[in-house]
């Protein structure tokens, strides 16, 4: 096991069991499709017992070419996802930093400005410099895997010009061929009735 993936399932069973929601069970494989190598990783996590009104058992799943970044993806949506279902009891924990799925939220907002503004509230500066730290992390990985979509869909345009020329190509070496045979019965017609004549 790789210590990205050691990492990753670490950082999210951690995050679990302090939701006391049992050890995540990880599932990935790795595939081929269109000659391109995929991996898939899908985490599975039961129902909390210590606040059955909040979570309920949960999974999901990522995508990537390598099983190393696509456990990075799983643990970054995982706990992304931990940290929206248990919203309220997280505001006393560090976990109140982790940057949300909806980063447009009101009370996000209000906590970054309360964090970071001219009113900061927070006197640890270690929770501040690591706070801006992580958010800088992810603007930049948001920016990465836009563009990265980006690429992945030029990519998928360009197979699908690709195939399409291969049957272009495939069509015109069938008309060739017709037209090559046609060639030469009209040669060997040519010939005999050249033949007839002399």
């Amino acid at each position: 096991m790789s210590k990205c993936r050691r990492l990753s399932q670490a950082l999210v069973c951690y995050h679990v069991k302090t939701w006391n929601q049992g050890r995540p069970e990880y599932k990935g494989r790795e595939y081929k499709e269109h000659e391109i190598e995929w991996c898939e990783v899908t985490v599975y996590v039961g129902k909390g017992e210590d606040f059955p009104d909040i979570a309920e058992a949960w999974s999901m799943t990522a995508t990537g070419f390598w099983s190393a970044n696509t456990y990075q993806v799983i643990t970054r949506k995982a706990l992304k996802y931990l940290r929206q279902i248990y919203e309220k009891p997280i505001t006393r924990t560090p976990m109140r930093f982790f940057p949300p799925q909806e980063k447009d939220q009101i009370v996000w907002g209000t906590r970054m400005e309360l964090l970071q503004g001219r009113y900061s509230l927070e006197d640890d500066p270690n929770v501040v410099f690591m706070t801006t730290y992580l958010l800088a992390l992810d603007k930049q990985y948001d920016e990465q895997a836009s563009e990265l979509r980006k690429c992945i869909h030029c990519v998928e345009e360009a197979e699908i010009i690709v195939r399409k020329l291969h049957v272009q190509l495939a069509e015109a070496q069938a008309q060739a061929a017709v037209a090559e045979s046609r060639e030469t019965a009209i040669a060997e017609v040519l010939k005999k009735a050249e033949d007839r004549h002399t």
